[in-house]
């Protein structure tokens, strides 16, 4: 008997929890109560969001009642949290100014928000499984800062929050008011696809267990994705930004995927680690970008980009293949100090404002075929050790190759100078032997254009 009176109360604690729910959801989404009263006021929904939470926070306490039914009552709670802010909210479509100035629903949203992330913040892990940030391999030569700005979080040194295992879709939702969700710990999957964030965004310092989806997004605000591990893949594809965005300091375990977007304003990704491949293909960038001191794993692909403004790549390393054919450079490109161990691709490029490379080593075949270099091209103290393809290419500025080393002669076959660009190759190796018959001249199978004429008619 004391056996069925127990089983007898946790059967009542359950239905009295599950009609505490239904009534709280229909609070939460503004329902009038039965016989027609006033609808739930805002600060009773703000409340209501505490008894969601408190609820959700229940069931996972529950010890009597089997775990994957503790994770599945819980999960419920947070998919209705989501959906919420996946609603439309037409009281929002006019972006307040700041917080006190929210409309009811965007207070609600914002609570929301605020909820959730108390309940997935990580808390440093008092016996650490190793140290308690992840590390980033950059090589020697690493810029001192460095150091500084390689502290994402990872699993063993950080403790999930109590809610970090549940999985999360913010697809498509609308955010009016700034978004912080850093130091948070996603353990279970996560989705912001399709998301449009009206004013800043804060993500940084955050791991994420399972694969994190950013993609299809809009930002409208500065955003911080820095100092973060994820150990899934995660894809930032198809995205507009149109204000400052940062993904520098982060380790990237899977595949990252950032194809396809639109910086109208700086972007820096600067001292990571990709441990799987890094796809930057066709974006658009109007204002400068950094990648410089970063560690590729995985094949790195930059095909097709544009580029605005300036690009920092400099000092980093790159394990695999790096595919950067077909983009345009209108700012320098500064690929300086870095290692391409598998060698590189960077064909029918055009660089407006020139590129360098000094200080390179290229360790698998450099290809730089039917390049256009408006500005110089410096390629100074550079090492390829396998082959090196510069045919068709085009200066109409210097080009600078003084003291590199070529393990076999490099292809310059159809290369043209234009009148007023020069070639120096002080100390140059082509196999063991200089690279030109003597200064001022230029190697086998490169040609000076000596009428400007020729090249305005494309004659090259």
């Amino acid at each position: 008997m004391p056996a069925v009176s127990e089983a007898h109360g946790k059967s009542v604690d359950e239905a009295k929890r599950l009609r505490r729910l239904k009534s709280a959801l229909g609070r939460l989404n503004g329902a009038v109560p039965a016989g027609s009263g006033p609808a739930p006021s805002v600060a009773a929904r703000l409340n209501t969001v505490d008894e969601l939470a408190a609820l959700a926070d229940e069931w996972l306490a529950d010890t009597s009642v089997a775990e994957q039914e503790r994770n599945r009552r819980a999960q419920s709670v947070i998919t209705a949290l989501c959906d919420y802010l996946r609603s439309p909210a037409n009281d929002c479509d006019t972006a307040p100014a700041d917080a006190a100035h929210l409309s009811p629903a965007g207070r609600i949203r914002t609570h929301i928000i605020d909820t959730i992330r108390q309940h997935v913040r990580w808390r440093e892990n008092p016996h650490p499984v190793g140290s308690v940030h992840a590390e980033l391999s950059v090589g020697e030569g690493a810029h001192p800062l460095a150091a500084e700005l390689n502290q994402p979080p990872k699993p063993g040194a950080v403790l999930p929050g109590p809610w970090s295992h549940l999985s999360f879709n913010f697809s498509n939702a609308v955010f009016y008011d700034a978004v912080d969700l850093g130091e948070a710990y996603w353990a279970g999957p996560v989705t912001f696809d399709g998301a449009t964030f009206t004013h800043d965004a804060y993500f940084c310092n955050s791991l994420y267990g399972e694969d994190a989806v950013f993609s299809r997004c809009e930002y409208r605000g500065y955003v911080l994705f820095s100092n973060s591990t994820y150990c899934g893949a995660a894809s930032f594809a198809e995205s507009t930004y149109h204000n400052i965005v940062y993904f520098s300091g982060s380790v990237y375990e899977g595949c990252a995927v950032f194809t396809g977007s639109t910086y109208h304003a700086a972007a820096d990704y600067g001292c990571s680690t990709y441990n799987a491949g890094a796809d930057f293909s066709g974006c658009t960038h109007h204002g400068t970008v950094t990648y410089h001191i970063s560690a590729y794993g995985g094949e790195t692909n930059f095909t097709n980009s544009l580029y605005q403004s300036h690009v920092h790549a400099a000092n980093s390393t790159y394990n695999a293949q790096v595919l950067a054919a077909g983009c345009l450079y209108r700012g320098r490109a500064d690929f300086s100090g870095s290692s391409f161990m598998e060698g590189a691709n960077f064909s029918t490029a055009a660089y407006a404002d020139g590129i360098t490379l000094t200080g390179s080593t290229f360790a698998g075949p450099a290809v730089f075929a039917s390049c256009r270099f408006m500005g110089d091209a410096d390629f100074t103290d550079c090492t390829c050790t396998t082959s090196a393809d510069f045919s068709g290419t085009i200066y109409w500025d210097n080009a600078h190759f003084d003291r590199t080393v070529f393990a076999t002669a490099p292809v310059f076959t159809r290369a043209r100078f234009t009148p007023d660009a020069a070639m120096t190759s002080v100390g140059t190796l082509s196999a063991g032997v200089p690279l030109t018959a003597g200064e001022g001249e230029l190697p086998p199978g490169a040609r000076r254009l000596t009428d400007w004429r020729d090249v305005e008619r494309g004659r090259t």
